[in-house]
């Protein structure tokens, strides 16, 4: 697990799962959730390849605790199901359907 780069702290990246697809889903913390133990949780959970915060830097709470997660399709509903369950975390959304629209 590797903190990268050096102007948003809030990115975690995963070097051991590159993969080409990625399902990304939004999740957004509790506001007085700490947000470097939730970091240091995440590094935990197989199939997540990359989270960024949002809004690094940002001095309202609400927009600091805004993150974008990048999980591998596989581990996609045993991920969700582990961020639900964490306190810390006010609402993990399911990934936007996408289709061709012609």
């Amino acid at each position: 697990m590797t903190f990268a780069p050096p102007y948003n702290r809030k990115v975690v990246k995963n070097t051991n799962n590159a993969i080409a697809q990625r399902v990304q889903i939004s999740v957004k913390l509790q506001q007085d959730a700490d947000i470097l133990q939730f970091l240091r949780y995440l590094s935990g959970v197989p199939g997540i390849v990359q989270v960024t915060q949002t809004f690094p830097g940002a001095r309202d709470p609400e927009m600091a605790s805004l993150f974008v997660i990048e999980i591998d399709p596989p581990a996609l509903k045993s991920t969700l199901t582990k961020l639900r369950s964490v306190s810390a975390v006010e609402y993990a959304t399911d990934p936007a359907p996408r289709r061709l629209i012609r």
